[in-house]
């Protein structure tokens, strides 16, 4: 290794030291309001004896925080390791100093572990985000083999541009069906995430620390009953839990999975 990467390497540690712990701190003060506390209640009972996958909206860059803060606050004391995929951008530098001091500070000083994964937009060969990060999918399925483990992910792939829902990558689908035939004790919660495109919007460097955001955690389902009412709505299981989140969410948030689009999903008793 170079003498110029090793520096670049240990201005970065230097860095995440000092800006990292503010970042989160500020993240921590942000203004939420925590809504389905009943369900956090089965998720701790749950990760006594399993793993849980927590699937999120994204319309803001802050998202995976303030997960992450639901998840410490809540269930802090029944769970070993939070692991997050992460856009491959955090880790090559794309996404600045800031967001690399961020991953690696959490990555050395608390119980998240964080990967990279490549974006579906990322690369223009042709090949699905699901295959070129099967690496990634193999890594994540032994993630849930471990209990008092939760696995965060965003299924669109990406941050939303106007706050409302994209169609999930094949990634979230796969994982499920993997999960089921492998007979793997998980259960998954959807997370939604409403007014966080307050703090900040897509594209943009301003960011309104005061803005008030809803946080609204789902009811948690067995991978076997989703896969369950996939085949009775018949649609993939994948699109079955974004739309477990888009009940959760105000209509104009649930793009994709509006109504219109679901409307058997929606009228089900």
């Amino acid at each position: 290794m170079s003498k110029e990467i090793l520096q670049q390497e240990t201005d970065l540690n230097k860095f995440s030291r000092l800006v990292a712990p503010v970042i989160l701190w500020l993240a921590n003060h942000l203004r939420v309001d925590i809504e389905g506390r009943d369900n956090l209640v089965v998720l701790r009972e749950h990760l006594m004896s399993g793993s849980a996958m927590l699937p999120f909206n994204h319309p803001s860059l802050p998202d995976p925080l303030l997960v992450y803060r639901v998840i410490e606050e809540e269930l802090g004391e029944n769970v070993d390791r939070i692991v997050i995929p992460a856009s491959e951008k955090f880790f090559d530098g794309r996404m600045g100093l800031i967001g690399g001091a961020v991953v690696s500070y959490l990555n050395k000083r608390t119980k998240v572990q964080a990967f990279p994964v490549t974006q579906f937009y990322a690369k223009d060969d042709g090949m699905s985000s699901a295959i070129r990060n099967m690496g990634v999918v193999r890594r994540m399925i032994g993630v849930l083999r471990e209990k008092r483990t939760i696995l965060t992910l965003s299924p669109e792939g990406t941050r939303s541009d106007k706050a409302s829902m994209k169609k999930a990558e094949g990634g979230l689908s796969l994982l499920i069906r993997i999960a089921e035939r492998r007979n793997i004790n998980v259960m998954v919660g959807p997370i939604a995430i409403i007014g966080s495109e307050g703090i900040n919007k897509k594209g943009s460097r301003v960011f309104n620390l005061f803005h008030k955001v809803r946080v609204v955690v789902g009811t948690p389902m067995k991978v076997a009953e989703l896969m369950e009412e996939a085949k009775r709505l018949d649609i993939d299981v994948g699109d079955v839990v974004m739309l477990h989140l888009a009940e959760l969410l105000p209509e104009e948030y649930r793009g994709y999975y509006s109504f219109s689009q679901f409307s058997q999903f929606f009228k089900r008793d």
